[in-house]
């Protein structure tokens, strides 16, 4: 037996490295749903082609597809009453203003701000985007913001009336349609970034990013890495991510940032770890040639080679059949079973997914234990009555 944690001392970040296809969304899907060991665990998670989402919905979690048009739209002067909200606000439209071509000057924080202390006087559904180009008197700044607007094309994302992106202890993010829309990356991102960071208050809080080389690319998302990757420590929270090849890592803007930072590495099954173009790689990770062999020589989707200053270790998840329907449920017509049991069953998903994938037995113990628990409950208010 092994027993995996990526805490070394006090510091819970990890790289897990392999080829496509290799295993790293099934053990990042494990990996949440054993987080939920630790009372008051958040769970956040970034995903690519939706391969954590069965993990996430079964566990009673929130999975949101960005960008997408039926997901979550934002509200991002809702609080601007607050003096704490209302300068974050300011950032954030300041960096669409940047974004846009208007590069900030004194006279522009100023039309900013005064702006927005006049729309955090209106009621709580009137501040909008659409309701603060009405109070600035600058036409370039106006024209600026228009596409995020409710005449522009990320209007319906940015300027509704109700924020409906609802966080909740653990959360997915289904990244893939929102990164293929440029002009909306930066301000969703900056706008998540602080919803989340609002919620990061000392509780045990793993956050996973699944292909992590689409968000190394792209600069504020690796700036925002790097920054979690040393400050976040203090907060209780570990930063786990996975990419196809350490040239996503070594390559990247902020290659030592990842290095210094992640004392817990998991590397996938790889038969090309031998090639005389990627060895190197290996080796400037401080593998040696017998680890380098171990990696070449193991099975794709079922061993991990673990490496840290505590050890290392060839290990493989021996699943059982639930896990396995639940953490290897990335392909699309699993992902077509999701959609039709949110539609069928949204208040019994764990169960129901369970019974489709073959499992009505493991569907028949969750639906008494919640009987079980409702009943016990029942009798707890009747004794208290």
């Amino acid at each position: 037996p092994f027993r995996l944690s990526t805490h070394v001392g006090d510091v819970g970040h990890a790289i897990i490295v392999g080829p496509t296809g290799a295993g790293k969304s099934v053990l990042l899907a494990l990996m949440a749903l054993q987080f939920q060991r630790y009372a008051g665990a958040q769970i956040f998670a970034f995903d690519k082609g939706r391969s954590l989402r069965a993990a996430v919905l079964a566990q009673g979690g929130a999975f949101h597809n960005l960008g997408d048009a039926g997901g979550p739209v934002f509200q991002p002067l809702a609080s601007i009453d607050e003096e704490e909200s209302r300068a974050r606000a300011a950032f954030w439209l300041l960096g669409i203003l940047t974004q846009e071509g208007v590069a900030p000057d004194p006279a522009i924080r100023d039309a900013v701000w005064s702006a927005l202390g006049n729309l955090a006087e209106a009621p709580v559904k009137e501040r909008t985007l659409t309701g603060l180009t009405l109070l600035l008197q600058r036409a370039d700044l106006r024209d600026a913001l228009k596409p995020f607007t409710l005449d522009g094309a990320h209007g319906r994302l940015f300027d509704a009336d109700e924020e409906t992106l609802a966080l909740a202890d653990l959360c997915g993010f289904e990244m893939e349609t929102l990164m293929r829309r440029e002009a909306a990356i930066a301000p969703a991102l900056r706008h998540l970034f602080d919803r989340l960071e609002q919620r990061l208050d000392g509780r045990p809080t793993l956050l996973l990013i699944d292909e992590a080389w689409v968000f190394l690319d792209h600069p504020l998302f690796a700036a925002q890495l790097r920054d979690w990757l040393k400050t976040l420590r203090k907060k209780n929270v570990s930063v786990v991510f996975a990419t196809q090849s350490l040239a996503d890592i070594t390559q990247s803007r902020i290659a030592p940032a990842i290095i210094e930072s992640c004392p817990s590495r998991i590397f996938l099954a790889n038969d090309r770890a031998l090639e005389a173009g990627i060895r190197p790689t290996y080796e400037a990770f401080g593998l040696s040639a017998r680890q380098i062999e171990l990696i070449a020589t193991a099975s794709p989707k079922r061993h991990y080679y673990y490496q840290s200053a505590a050890g290392n270790r060839l290990f493989d998840l021996t699943l059982g059949p639930i896990a396995l329907a639940l953490c290897g449920a990335s392909d699309p017509e699993t992902q077509k079973l999701i959609d039709r049991i949110l539609i069928e069953a949204p208040d019994d998903f764990a169960a129901a997914f369970l019974d489709a994938k073959g499992l009505a037995w493991a569907g028949d113990l969750l639906r008494a234990r919640r009987a079980l628990n409702s009943r016990t409950e029942g009798a707890f208010r009747c004794a208290a009555e």
